[in-house]
């Protein structure tokens, strides 16, 4: 079975925790930056979540994920008309994940958010190089 990126978000998390615990600092900037583009270029975009998700580092632990996403509402007549600013906490659980949404539930917002990170944390890991990789080429 392939790695979720809710996994791979994890032990990230896991290696960071042992860098910090045995002091391996010269690597530490570099992982943090690593993990926090990963969500940053993969995580959830577009569709309302028009500033895309943002990683809490001082808040995530391995066994807890913590996202940050704005949420664009739009009008009755297709306007947009203000912001919700939403913390997605992310638990293991035996089937995969939890995932809880915090904020404002303007409009029933929070159920669609958890539907959309759920989805996408539970999607097979793809590195920020493949990605990158098979990305089409602008001419």
């Amino acid at each position: 079975m392939p790695t979720t990126n809710a996994q791979h978000i994890a032990n990230e998390l896991l290696s960071i925790e042992w860098m910090e615990k045995n002091r391996s600092r010269e690597r530490l900037s570099k992982k943090r930056g690593a993990l926090e583009q990963f969500v940053r270029q993969q995580g959830p975009s577009g569709a309302g979540i028009d500033r895309g998700a943002y990683l809490d580092m001082n808040k995530s632990t391995s066994t807890r994920i913590v996202l940050t996403c704005y949420y664009h509402h739009m009008n009755d007549v297709g306007y947009y008309d203000g912001w919700t600013e939403h913390t997605i906490t992310v638990k293991p659980a035996f089937c995969g994940v939890d995932v809880l949404v915090g904020g404002k539930n303007r409009n029933d917002i929070k159920g669609y958010l958890g539907e959309v990170f759920h989805h996408w944390l539970m999607s097979a890991y793809v590195s920020n190089q493949v990605a990158s990789q098979a990305a089409p080429q602008q001419p």
